[in-house]
């Protein structure tokens, strides 16, 4: 995958991720979907660690809201 297409997922992963309420990673997975990405689980896992290092961005799962 080229950079710019891993960039994409990026953006699609936190825009996603602002936008829903608590997502969970099926709706995460479904929506890089819709916009073309067909990836797999450990693929999008990668992603979300890659934002948090990257990007320092604070993204984390509230088990009660199952997202």
């Amino acid at each position: 995958m080229s950079k710019h297409g891993t960039i994409r997922r990026y953006t699609l992963i936190i825009e996603k991720i602002k936008r829903g309420q608590h997502p969970s990673f099926g709706d995460i997975k479904d929506y890089l979907y819709e916009h073309g990405f067909e990836v797999g689980d450990r693929t999008i896992q990668r992603d979300i660690e890659q934002i948090r290092y990257e990007f320092a961005l604070e993204i984390s799962y509230d088990r009660q809201k199952n997202g």
